[in-house]
């Protein structure tokens, strides 16, 4: 999916709450990543990226943190939500998105 971004194939949406919590996972020390390599990947990442402004939306989501991927997946009419962790996002699904693991997505990806 980095690949689809970089290439302009695919376009995120996000905005400063989804930045920061992309930086903030990615300099866990489980990573071990270099946080200036985090920087500039990040930076390469999301250079095409459409910063949006959200709305709250409605539901109940067992993490209050992942409320704020929806909000951007609505403000941003995105195709998909893409989450190793769908079950946290079962009130996305009411609102019309499609939510789907990595796998999942790269496979509609190749038949759209």
């Amino acid at each position: 999916m980095v690949l689809l971004v970089m290439r302009g194939d695919l376009q995120l949406g996000v905005d400063s709450r989804v930045k920061e919590e992309y930086h903030e996972v990615l300099t866990r020390g489980k990573f071990r990543l270099n946080i200036e390599w985090v920087g500039d990947f990040l930076s390469a990442l999301l250079e095409g990226a459409q910063d949006l402004m959200v709305a709250p939306v409605a539901g109940s989501y067992p993490d209050e943190d992942d409320r704020m991927f929806v909000e951007v997946a609505v403000a941003f009419q995105a195709q998909a939500l893409v989450t190793w962790n769908i079950r946290h996002y079962r009130a996305a699904r009411k609102l019309g998105l499609r939510v789907m693991t990595p796998p999942e997505f790269l496979r509609w990806w190749a038949r759209r």
